[in-house]
């Protein structure tokens, strides 16, 4: 079956063609005032070397519940999609 993972930004990513996906800090900057906000993201790295940003979240308990979800439907693959939203 394969596997598909829809971004936050609707980018469909064939799970088969990724070599790895972790977590990361994000610094958000805001141009108007230069202040950075901490965020959290889901970063995945491709089997061509390209970086796609998956997620960014303005809280850690949104990233840790999509974090511990995605982790879930990695191990159980029952369903051949997984949206982030």
């Amino acid at each position: 079956m394969q596997l598909t993972i829809i971004s936050q930004t609707g980018e469909l990513v064939n799970y088969s063609n990724i070599t790895s996906i972790y977590p990361t800090d994000i610094e958000a900057e805001d141009t108007e005032t230069s202040k950075t906000t901490p965020l959290s993201g889901i970063v995945a790295h491709t089997v061509s070397g390209e970086k796609l940003q998956l997620a960014i979240f303005e809280t850690e308990e949104e990233f840790e519940k999509t974090w511990k979800e995605l982790e879930k439907w990695l191990e159980n693959g029952n369903y051949p999609i997984f949206r982030i939203d």
